[in-house]
């Protein structure tokens, strides 16, 4: 199997960790008439970004399930910021630089509200329409492509995270780039997988806290291995899919992409004494 750039995926975290400036917060920018003082409080946070850029923001939403994230997190895979946001953090992420809809967020983000901004990505026209402006951007290393570089576009959105107080995630890091190590001595079983799932239409199957993961596995599986493939997110998949897919149609196989630590898993073990109540009435 050709792993092509996932063996570099600890070392372009780590190096991309260090790329983040240790003044974000520091940062005070007057735009268009529009103060913008990044030492402010934010209410929620957006993450912009399409394709494999933008399942950063999924990703992050599937660990904010765990982790006790203090605002709400927005994921916009879009060319307009959502409506009726207060005082956001907007991180724009794009491998290349040059995605339009990010590009085009990111400046909205600055016009409409002066809301503070920062940028991930290896450089192009978002990089320097940022930097022009003064915004903080975090150039990244590049990969062979762009949904290879995932580490490198993640880690520093999450760092980003803690540097605004949005969540303590320092001995996390480590932690998870210590389980892509783990995860690549294991590539026998991704192998087996594959023969698996070859001449069939992958249905990947994940709970609302493990969607994220089901979006890039599916992304994967469209982009390297030319498959089409859909995600089916439980337990909502499970009032409407299953009627579907259980039927005798051809040429699906089925993923299950879940896990005895998901959010799901820990409400049902402890529904009937954490909510006795709720146990009663079911």
């Amino acid at each position: 199997m050709n792993l092509i750039d996932y063996p570099r995926w600890p070392s372009l975290a780590r190096e991309s960790i260090l790329n983040v400036p240790m003044d974000l917060r520091s940062t005070r920018l007057s735009i268009d008439g529009k103060v913008i003082d990044y030492s402010e409080e934010v209410d929620s946070v957006v993450i912009t970004g399409m394709g494999g850029s933008g399942v950063v923001g999924d990703i992050i939403n599937d660990l904010c399930w765990f982790w006790d994230c203090r605002v709400p997190i927005i994921v916009s895979k879009n060319m307009r910021l959502p409506r009726r946001l207060s005082r956001p953090l907007v991180i724009a992420i794009s491998y290349s630089g040059n995605t339009a809809e990010t590009i085009m967020s990111a400046n909205e983000a600055l016009s409409r509200g002066g809301y503070p901004v920062i940028g991930i990505t290896t450089g192009g026209r978002l990089s320097t329409a940022l930097s022009s402006k003064g915004v903080p951007v975090v150039l990244i290393p590049k990969a062979s492509a762009p949904r290879y570089g995932l580490p490198a576009l993640l880690y520093p959105a999450l760092l980003i995270l803690e540097r605004f107080g949005i969540t303590s995630i320092t001995n996390e890091l480590e932690s998870g780039i210590a389980g892509i190590e783990n995860a690549l001595k294991h590539v026998d079983d991704a192998t087996n997988l594959a023969k698996q799932l070859m001449n069939s239409i992958p249905v990947v199957w994940v709970t609302e806290s493990r969607r994220g993961v089901g979006i890039r596995f599916k992304n994967d599986l469209n982009e390297n291995a030319k498959y089409y493939s859909v995600v089916s997110v439980v337990p909502e998949g499970a009032h409407n899919d299953i009627a579907a897919v259980t039927t005798k149609q051809g040429g699906l196989r089925h993923v299950a992409i879940m896990g005895p630590n998901d959010y799901e898993a820990y409400m049902r073990r402890c529904s009937s004494t954490c909510y006795p109540r709720l146990e009663r009435s079911q």
